[in-house]
């Protein structure tokens, strides 16, 4: 039995199990009324024909294509919501231009009756069908072609291109799209509804429209239902699989407007246990403890170091005892024992002490009155920071958001607590 309650927005989230009341709300709270989830997949179900999509964004700033520089963030704001609309460009263009300069082509092993020797000479079937007494002879060669798993990822690619733009009635980007499929197929690049993104190193000219390709079939939002023929063919998300796409998308963020500031950003650092150094040694300790691996290290050009962790799900929560709205006590302790290890083990070499930075993902939704999207205070000897991003917000203000959670402040000016 699946519960769903009316959309705030345009979309809600359901979990999918057999029996419970579970909801997977717009700020990916998930709500029990029976028992704990034992199914974490999540459908999207729209109430109206969307014309945006959150996740969106956060596909398009965790993606290989915004990390090289293909897209830049003006081409983001001048679409505004349509942002499949501009990778359906984007790829348009890619092709073309690869076409224009012929297609990457690769060797295929190919096995054929031949009236001239080519390659290595198939003796046994050669002797078994007489080809010699006919005059021909069977061959196995290398045969050049364009037929490769780079340009039947990019046929398919636009293939899904052409169905996406008539059903968002972008008819002519849809028309160039189907074109452009056509004149792969004659060249002799064959259909495959399952083509994968190629894993070997990929040419200079074939790095843009693959990386194109792959973010245009990876903006997993089905736009008509939750069945397995929904909208683009994908409609299951996993709540791991969302929050290592938030955390994604955060650091290509960071990488893409900080690394070029002479920052250093690192994801998935070890921080290990404090244990045996100055006390007295616990032979299980390493062992037993588990490990802490951080979601994002940054150093500033002076050797500061944050240690950010990504959450994806609401930033405050209603406290047991009186009902007011608080920070989770549990993120809380979580980033204050990665920072303090941190600072005890000298893992990153830090200048000062290491500061620590909760980012929350919210779509829209204000925490309470008098609650701020963004809070910092300094406890002990650490500054911390807690900011929530607003992914139903244009692209400039998920950006500043995000650069401006990890910028050091001026405690002074501003208490424990308070709203910026």
């Amino acid at each position: 039995m699946i519960s769903s309650r009316p959309c705030r927005f345009w979309t809600t989230w359901t979990a999918v199990a057999p029996d419970p009341v579970l909801t997977f709300r717009t700020n990916t709270e998930l709500v029990s009324q029976n028992h704990p989830t034992t199914d974490r997949t999540y459908r999207s179900q729209h109430c109206a024909t969307p014309t945006r999509h959150p996740m969106h964004q956060v596909r398009l700033y965790a993606s290989e294509l915004y990390r090289r520089g293909f897209i830049e963030d003006s081409g983001i704001e001048q679409v505004g919501e349509d942002i499949p609309a501009l990778l359906i460009s984007i790829l348009n263009e890619t092709v073309s231009r690869r076409l224009a300069r012929d297609l990457s082509v690769g060797f295929r092993r190919t096995s054929s009756v031949l009236s001239r020797v080519r390659g290595r000479i198939d003796v046994y079937r050669s002797e078994r069908d007489q080809l010699f007494d006919k005059g021909m002879v069977r061959c196995e060669y290398n045969h050049l072609t364009a037929d490769n798993l780079t340009n039947r990822f990019l046929l398919r690619a636009l293939e899904h291109a052409t169905r996406l733009g008539e059903r968002a009635g972008h008819h002519d980007l849809a028309r160039h799209s189907r074109a452009l499929a056509t004149a792969l197929t004659q060249q002799g690049v064959q259909r495959d509804p399952r083509a994968t993104e190629p894993q070997h190193r990929l040419g200079p000219m074939d790095i843009r429209p693959v990386t194109t390709a792959s973010l245009l079939l990876d903006l997993a939002i089905p736009q008509h239902g939750a069945t397995a023929r929904a909208g683009l063919h994908r409609g299951a998300f996993a709540e791991r699989e969302l929050r290592r796409l938030f955390e994604s998308a955060l650091a290509g963020l960071y990488r893409h407007h900080l690394e070029s500031a002479g920052w250093t950003v690192v994801t998935g650092k070890r921080v290990p246990w404090p244990v045996g150094s100055q006390e007295v040694a616990v032979p299980w300790a390493n062992a037993a403890l588990p490990q802490m691996i951080t979601d994002i290290v940054l150093r500033d050009p002076h050797g500061a170091v944050t240690v950010v962790d990504a959450k994806f799900t609401a930033m405050a929560t209603s406290s047991w005892r009186g009902g007011a709205t608080t920070l989770k006590s549990s993120h809380l302790y979580q980033l204050l024992t990665y920072v303090s290890a941190a600072e005890a083990t000298d893992v990153f070499e830090s200048s000062g002490p290491v500061r620590g930075a909760l980012v929350y993902a919210a779509l829209g939704e204000n925490a309470g009155a008098g609650f701020g999207a963004r809070q910092q205070a300094r406890l002990g000897r650490h500054e911390i920071t807690v900011g929530a991003l607003d992914l139903m917000g244009s692209a400039r203000e998920i950006r500043e958001a995000a650069v401006g959670i990890v910028t050091p402040g001026d405690l002074s000016t501003r208490g424990a607590g308070v709203a910026r």
